[in-house]
């Protein structure tokens, strides 16, 4: 996942060039984050749903949060 506007997430697929805006269909999808590896229902053209997330190996939260929010999932240096 490349993008996080809130309810929807901008997903860039292994095996297909374009990005898909995808929803969060399932309960434990909500809680998806930048550079986490989804599964994805496609409902159309450029659209789909994430049906499952991934496990994590790493997680980055803000310094003082404010609410329990994660900012990114996966992140390497390089």
């Amino acid at each position: 996942m490349v993008a996080d506007f809130g309810r929807d997430f901008l997903v860039e697929l292994a095996d297909r060039p374009p990005r898909y805006v995808c929803n969060a269909a399932r309960a434990g999808s909500k809680d998806a984050a930048c550079g986490d590896f989804v599964e994805v229902r496609l409902t159309g053209s450029a659209q789909g749903s994430i049906e499952r997330v991934g496990t994590r190996r790493n997680i980055l939260f803000p310094v003082r949060p404010v609410e329990e929010k994660t900012l990114a999932a996966n992140v390497d240096q390089r």
